[in-house]
């Protein structure tokens, strides 16, 4: 379906459990609110621990975050990656 094709995806390489993807000249994914989809995932070298569709940049999920923990709110997701810049600041370790 384009733009959404695997030669205009934008190539990542990362380990992370929360990373956009993004395809070149596309804004976001409004313009497929409300069709059905399939999404397939084309990894090289990889392996993919899970996916969501976020309603904003920032990755909220609006899911459990089990206990919470260091940036969150509460149980539920509401912050995205602003979550895993609150827990970098605290290192235990050092």
């Amino acid at each position: 379906m384009e733009p959404f094709t695997r030669e205009n995806c934008a190539p990542i390489s990362a380990d992370s459990t929360i990373r956009g993807v993004g395809w070149h000249g596309v804004e976001d994914l409004s313009s497929l609110a409300s069709k059905p989809l399939r999404f397939r995932f084309h990894l090289r070298g990889g392996s993919l621990y899970s996916f969501w569709v976020s309603p904003e940049r920032s990755g909220v999920s609006r899911g459990y975050v089990g206990a919470g923990g260091p940036g969150f709110e509460g149980p539920v997701d509401t912050v995205g990656i602003g979550a895993y810049s609150a827990a970098a600041e605290i290192r235990p370790w050092g």
